[in-house]
């Protein structure tokens, strides 16, 4: 028999389920061709790690576990929120601080001398100037 043909056959031989001229085949084969006893080494082996990973007992009490421990989280997340709330609160009220001690600054520094009428008159000139089209003011002589 050629090697493809017996590891096609090996599974059966390790359960048992081939008749006994092709066991006495495969053994024979077996003798002789060490590439193909490793192999069936190989497969007892996968078999028998698969054997114990279905004779495992799983813990019945895991689920009930995992929930508890989900359950132990909500205080926690309530708790972030209300540190989210919190620094909401606390930022939109350092920023209205600020505000407000900018404009009781901007009050001190504020000029409350009244504008003189050469200054009042160059304002509204150049109050008008927004309003002329710039090129027919610089292309007038």
């Amino acid at each position: 028999m050629k090697c493809n043909s017996i590891h096609n056959q090996l599974i059966g031989y390790l359960d048992d389920e081939i008749d006994n001229d092709l066991r006495n085949e495969i053994e024979a084969h077996l003798k002789e061709c060490s590439h193909c006893s490793e192999f069936l080494i190989r497969l007892k082996k996968a078999f028998d790690l698969v054997d114990e990973e279905k004779q495992m007992q799983h813990d019945p009490y895991m689920i009930t576990r995992i929930i508890a421990r989900l359950e132990d989280r909500k205080p926690m997340i309530l708790k972030n929120k209300f540190r989210m709330a919190f620094q909401t609160v606390a930022f939109v009220a350092l920023i209205a601080i600020g505000i407000y001690s900018g404009i009781l600054i901007g009050k001190n520094f504020t000029n409350e001398s009244p504008i003189s009428a050469d200054y009042q008159n160059e304002i509204y000139y150049l109050d008008e100037l927004q309003h002329e089209n710039m090129i027919s003011v610089l292309l007038t002589d």
